[in-house]
């Protein structure tokens, strides 16, 4: 291993997902004034979503999904600071990370009845 490598402890099982959020480019898309350090967002078949320090490449944070349905995707949504994961079973969760909470989008009318594979954002930080 190089001097510039280095192990740490992180996800139990796959990875399906990283994502680099850097709060100065953020507020240029949202009217929010963000006061927070860059990091990075990780999804994983484990059913965690892990919050990474991306400097120091430590977990900050860990938030775990209460479903026994696996994730299978995840997107951070610009326009309201939020990440939305979808699941095998066809559940939409939104979450705050600030809080470390989250909830289910339901609908009777128009339920997924099968793995959500992809989830996409009309609001993106290019």
């Amino acid at each position: 291993m190089s001097q510039n490598e280095k192990d740490f402890d992180g996800h139990t099982d796959s990875i399906l997902k990283v994502i680099a959020l850097d709060p100065k480019r953020l507020q240029e898309k949202t009217t929010e004034t963000i006061r927070d350090k860059p990091k990075i967002i990780t999804c994983s078949l484990d059913n965690t979503i892990r919050l990474w320090n991306s400097k120091k490449m430590e977990v900050q944070g860990v938030l775990e999904s209460p479903e026994e349905s696996e994730l299978s995707c995840m997107t951070f949504l610009p326009g309201c600071c939020l990440v939305a994961t979808g699941h095998e079973d066809g559940a939409l969760r939104l979450w705050n990370l600030e809080i470390s909470s989250s909830v289910v989008l339901k609908s009777n009318l128009h339920k997924h009845t099968n793995s959500i594979s992809c989830i996409t954002s009309n609001t993106y930080l290019e």
